[in-house]
């Protein structure tokens, strides 16, 4: 429906396309908030426009066109009389907001720009977390699971498995396969963050010695996994328009290593954009009221901020909205703490669940095992989630 309409009004120029409703500009990467519920009776039709009191959106596809092309941007703004804008997703978009606001300050054009955290890496600062993450950390928290209880029914035929998540250059998506860890012997066995330089030596013997405990080993990597010498473990692919290295196939070299070095059979799994799904009912509703902050900071005339997330202290978890000048959060990152991980950086601590687990929504399933599959003097890792 939005590229018929774009199409109709000639809106399409290279990558950009526009879906105008009045006089508020609307960026998004996916469209995982919505800001103002529309009763169909408030939408009327005119000259193949939606309109909708007055507000105007317009979607963006390629977020790399308007960094290059910020007069051009504005140009277009200036034409279709667009003075307010919400821009969805994480560092780059940060970036990106801030350069058009800084441009329209410098051209003298009237245009309030307000930037959504949206990102699964979790890694813009300033904010507690960010909407999507709690989601996707559902999501591999599941996957994680899911790949224990295959582990413990098939142990012989692959007894090393692989989980290679998201993230370019933070661990938090690595960090929350942990989530339903409850007991020692529980997966993930270990975790590969990229915050900490990949060493194949004392990996195989972790390995190893795992899987002599066990008779099975499930090892989280993130996709930027890099080696003591800052270079990518899995294959270098390519640039992309920020700059920022996009590398892939870690999860497979790892399989390599272990097949060729320790002779075991391995496998991988590589969820890919399938992370996004798995609603976690927390992060849908905490969406919401991000956006809804947005529109009112537009409503307020406030410009080049982003909204925040403000985790409140007491026993029960809640969060309010807050707000941070863009220019200290464009192309800043938040890497996950040392605090969340334990000495050997191989496992999240206490202090991570504590963080981490009010943002999955409903607890996770406890699944049941049989005590044979049970290794004995397993300890308790992690608090039941139910």
């Amino acid at each position: 429906m939005l590229d018929v309409l774009a199409n109709e009004q000639g809106l399409v120029e290279k990558h950009l396309f526009a879906f105008c409703v009045s006089n508020l500009v609307f960026l998004p990467v996916l469209l995982f908030v919505p800001f103002i519920p529309i009763k169909p009776d408030e939408i009327i039709e005119v000259k193949h426009l939606i309109l909708h009191r007055e507000l105007v959106y317009i979607l963006i596809q390629y977020v790399s066109v308007i960094v290059k092309v910020a007069e051009h941007i504005l140009a277009l703004f200036q034409h279709y009389q667009i003075h307010d804008m919400l821009y969805l997703g994480g560092n780059d978009s940060a970036e990106t907001s801030h350069r058009l606001a800084q441009a329209a300050q410098q051209q003298g054009y009237d245009l309030r720009v307000i930037s959504v955290p949206k990102t699964i890496d979790n890694d813009l600062p300033y904010t507690d977390h960010c909407p999507g993450y709690g989601t996707a950390a559902r999501f591999i928290a599941l996957a994680t699971m899911h790949a224990t209880m295959n582990m413990l029914a098939l142990p012989k035929e692959y007894p090393v498995k692989f989980i290679e998540t998201m993230g370019r250059d933070a661990g938090w998506l690595v960090a929350a396969s942990a989530l339903g860890k409850r007991e020692e012997h529980d997966s993930p066995h270990l975790l590969l963050c990229p915050e900490h330089a990949f060493n194949e030596g004392a990996f195989l013997k972790q390995v190893e010695t795992i899987y002599q405990q066990l008779g099975y080993v499930v090892i989280v990597s993130s996709e930027a996994l890099r080696d003591e010498k800052g270079q990518p473990v899995g294959a270098l692919v390519e640039t992309d328009a920020f700059g920022h290295t996009m590398v892939s196939g870690v999860a497979e070299r790892l399989t390599e290593i272990v097949r060729d070095t320790l002779h075991m059979r391995a496998s991988f799994d590589k969820p890919g954009d399938i992370q996004w799904n798995g609603i976690s009912r927390t992060d849908s509703d905490e969406a919401y009221m991000v956006g809804q902050a947005a529109v009112r900071a537009l409503l307020e005339g406030k410009s080049d901020l982003m909204v925040t997330l403000v985790r409140e202290e007491g026993p029960a978890y809640r969060c309010t909205t807050g707000s941070i000048e863009l220019s200290k959060v464009a192309d800043q990152q938040r890497l996950l703490p040392d605090t969340f991980l334990n000495e050997s950086k191989t496992m999240v601590t206490r202090s991570f669940y504590d963080y981490a687990l009010p943002l999955l929504g409903d607890p996770l399933p406890d699944y049941p095992k049989f005590e044979g599959n049970m290794p004995p003097g397993s300890k308790l890792l992690a608090a039941r989630l139910g």
